[in-house]
């Protein structure tokens, strides 16, 4: 089943459209915490690239349903699975999930994970891989994977040392402490800690006020903020992206609203 109409749903990923131009992906394993089986993850794959394309999405918002946004790889799966059949599992699980992970970093429009309950593992990665973050004050997070034998995916090698530091990063891949909400923001892993009744809401208010805003403009500095490059390319990029947005309607709208003093209504895409 597609994505591309309000309400609709993947197989274990509830897809709805709870504000003008949001679209949220809703992990929905709440029995197993919203662990990352298989099914999952190819919907989730699936349902990234189709909001990516889809004109009338805006801004995308990521939440788990229950008391979770996600615990990560489903262990249980990888255990049943067995030593000789486990590479071939793991293997597939990552090649959606990466997938996935790709398209959120790529997107051009912003992703925003609403957590409640904490995320550990390839929830983190998840939790890593969006734009901005609203996470439950006394949520539970941690890295995790080497307390099952496995080394991170989904990009947290890639994500967490950028954000907190090298031997930082070696601190919570190596010592898997668990920290609750308020140390995510102080690490600089997430945006925002509120209490976990307002998780939902706060995050929605975000993601509402990033689809009002100037898409192409968002888009262009998503790029710009996550390219590996120097001082000097970086500059070059930027005088190219701001001259090429200063002939959009969005520019024309942002600025007459400013000389006016009103608030702008941005439309464009």
């Amino acid at each position: 089943m597609t994505a591309t109409s309000s309400g609709s749903s993947f197989s274990k990923l509830r897809v709805d459209h709870p504000a003008p131009g949001v679209r949220r992906l809703v992990f929905d394993r709440p029995e197993a915490r919203n662990a990352l089986d298989l099914e999952l993850l190819r919907a989730f794959a699936e349902a990234v690239q189709i909001a990516s394309t889809d004109e009338a999405v805006r801004a995308v918002l990521l939440a788990g349903s229950g008391a979770s946004f996600s615990v990560g790889g489903d262990v249980k799966l990888m255990d049943q699975a067995g030593q000789e059949r486990r590479p071939q599992l793991l293997r597939e699980l990552v090649r959606h999930f990466h997938t996935a992970v790709l398209g959120i970093a790529s997107m051009p429009k912003p992703v925003v994970a609403a957590v409640r309950g904490g995320a550990g593992g390839g929830g983190l990665s998840i939790m890593l891989a969006c734009d901005l973050a609203v996470v439950d004050e006394a949520g539970k997070f941690a890295v995790g994977f080497n307390l099952i034998g496995l080394s991170p995916d989904g990009g947290l090698t890639y994500h967490l040392p950028r954000r907190v530091g090298l031997q930082r990063a070696a601190e919570l891949c190596f010592l898997n402490p668990i920290f609750d909400g308020r140390r995510a923001v102080e690490l600089g892993l997430a945006n925002r800690a509120v209490p976990a009744e307002r998780v939902d809401e706060e995050a929605l208010a975000l993601a509402a006020q990033l689809a009002s805003g100037p898409t192409r403009a968002f888009a262009r500095t998503k790029e710009l903020l996550r390219a590996e490059r120097g001082l000097s390319e970086t500059l070059v990029a930027e005088r190219q992206s701001i001259s090429e947005l200063s002939g959009e309607p969005d520019a024309t709208e942002g600025l007459q609203a400013f000389v006016s003093k009103r608030p702008p209504r941005f439309r464009d895409h």
